[in-house]
């Protein structure tokens, strides 16, 4: 069961959004054993079944600094190896879903997502041999279910007297560092239990409004759902808030959706010939978000004068049309 609720997220656009999303760090990456080479639905994040088969199983388990005491759960990394003659020149792109590491090891991947790391089904088979790989790796957006919070009533919960969620998806290179609760006319924190999962014990009977504080380059911002859960809510039910976001920059009010996804910003020209996206642009950070998505006018001229040239630019799986 999956509801869709909507969600409403203002974000400061301040002169300079460009991150170090696009520059890979040097680590190591192994591998576990699962019987059909799928993720751990025991993993750490607390994601169950939708852990082990999320991103077709090209899961990971991953250190400490990547693990961020359960914020990092659901975070999608690019990972690649360095053996040209074995390695694919895209790696993987695997979802955390688990904690662990070993001496300098970042990534303990499973058998699928460590797969995706050989140019071929050969290749990979050779890379398993060697156990652990010299790899980089880069954070990238995850955007395999749109721009949204999707998150799951925890299992062990129980109507009316134990509630618990896990965040199982963020849209974006977002994290969520804190969930609350409204009751007794203010908000109250729900406690990371572990992992992804929140936890708030004797809840208010009926509805239940949430709200969800996420890391952004900008600074920490508090999103809420438009819609509350239900009273009749249920464990294993999944809910759906989508983005509404709105850019504010200085002097100006513009309304603006997420555009479609690239996956590489070093090869984009923009270049742009008297046209007006929602104002005059007369810079690219005015149109590229943090996470360097392209993003579109609503209700503006989105291709008079606008150029977009690409080289050499991998672009991602949801990237059509302009």
């Amino acid at each position: 069961m999956e509801l869709k609720l909507g969600l409403v997220c203002v974000i400061l656009l301040f002169p300079v959004l460009c991150n170090a999303q696009g520059f890979f760090t040097k680590s190591r990456a192994s591998y576990y054993g699962t019987p059909d080479g799928f993720g751990n639905k025991r993993g750490a994040c607390g994601f169950g079944d939708y852990g082990r088969m999320v991103n077709g199983g090209s899961v990971s388990a991953v250190s400490a600094k990547l693990w961020k005491n359960g914020a990092g759960c659901g975070a999608c990394y690019q990972v690649r190896c360095k053996i040209p003659q074995l390695c694919d020149v895209n790696g993987a792109y695997v979802v955390v879903t688990d904690y662990g590491e070993g001496y300098r090891t970042d990534f303990i991947m499973s058998p699928r997502g460590f797969s995706k790391l050989g140019r071929n089904p050969a290749a990979s088979d050779k890379l398993k041999k060697y156990g652990v790989l010299d790899v980089e790796y880069k954070r990238v957006p995850c955007t395999f279910k749109g721009y949204n919070i999707m998150f799951q009533i925890n299992e062990h919960s129980s109507n009316p007297g134990y509630f618990a969620i896990a965040v199982l998806y963020v849209g974006g290179t977002y994290d969520v560092t804190a969930v609350e609760l409204w009751q007794n006319r203010k908000w109250e924190p729900l406690r990371r239990s572990y992992g992804g999962v929140f936890d708030f014990a004797n809840p208010p009977r009926g509805e239940i409004r949430l709200r969800f504080q996420v890391s952004t380059n900008a600074g920490l911002k508090w999103v809420v759902p438009k819609v509350p859960i239900p009273s009749n809510w249920k464990a294993g039910a999944t809910y759906t808030a989508n983005f509404d976001c709105r850019v504010r920059v200085p002097g100006r009010y513009w309304a603006l959706k997420e555009g479609k996804t690239y996956q590489e910003g070093t090869g984009l020209k923009l270049e742009f010939k008297g046209t007006r996206l929602c104002g005059k642009v007369k810079d690219v950070r005015q149109v590229l978000d943090e996470d360097q998505n392209l993003l579109e006018g609503k209700g503006c001229q989105t291709g008079t004068g606008l150029k977009l040239e690409f080289k050499d630019v991998g672009l991602g799986p949801d990237f059509a049309g302009r």
